[in-house]
């Protein structure tokens, strides 16, 4: 599992190898989308985000929380990203 943290505002680039399979991100863990309030529309839904190999997506994190991303393919990948208050 990774952590990223950054400030309300910014864009997190997804990038998949040139040689993976196709993903699913969604918010949610282990595979499954959970809805979590404040998060991106695009992730924040049972369809997610979906991406194939080489694929690079960049996704607006506007709100202040902490919001895990899953695979729901890959329920191994996850990403946690702490989305801090701008100053």
């Amino acid at each position: 599992n990774s952590v990223v943290e950054v400030p309300a505002g910014t864009t997190i680039t997804f990038t998949m190898p040139v040689t993976g399979g196709e993903h699913i991100l969604v918010t949610g863990d282990t595979g499954r989308y959970k809805a979590q309030a404040g998060a991106p529309d695009t992730l924040n839904n049972a369809k997610g985000v979906t991406f194939v190999g080489g694929d690079t997506k960049g996704i607006v994190f506007a709100n202040p929380g902490t919001y895990t991303i899953t695979c729901t393919l890959h329920p191994s990948m996850v990403v946690k990203i702490i989305i801090t208050p701008n100053a």
